[in-house]
């Protein structure tokens, strides 16, 4: 199931999600400085293709100094465009999946650096019943 709605998630509006993470870190890998920072946003790309039944779990930065300047330039913008983009996505019924991906894009925004993508560990579909 969760193929399927990253499918419709890439088609609906992701593949912009994705050109956003994979221009800044085309930009920051431009440079000698940020080509670590630039890998980090080019695995945000990665996730942000399919983000159905991943979540990002952010891990201890090493420099927190770029954390900051990351959040007073491209950070506030992304999570400001993430965060409308959720709520608009969640007005409506159907687009509340699409919504809670928003969100996980927000917390991207905050700190993309030193971040880890893990199974969310459920299953969609139904369990089975063992019969006895």
């Amino acid at each position: 199931m969760k193929d399927y709605a990253n499918i419709f998630w890439f088609i609906c509006g992701g593949f912009v999600v994705v050109a956003i993470w994979g221009l800044l870190g085309l930009l920051f890998c431009a440079t000698v400085i940020g080509k670590e920072q630039g890998k980090d946003l080019l695995r945000c790309a990665k996730f942000a293709v399919a983000p159905f039944g991943k979540a990002p779990q952010s891990t201890t930065s090493k420099n927190p100094i770029i954390d900051l300047c990351w959040i007073a330039t491209f950070g506030i913008i992304l999570l400001l465009l993430f965060l409308f983009l959720g709520l608009f996505y969640t007005i409506t019924i159907i687009g509340i999946p699409f919504g809670k991906q928003c969100f996980k894009m927000v917390v991207l925004a905050m700190g993309p650096f030193n971040v880890e993508f893990e199974d969310e560990g459920h299953d969609d579909n139904f369990p089975i019943r063992e019969e006895y």
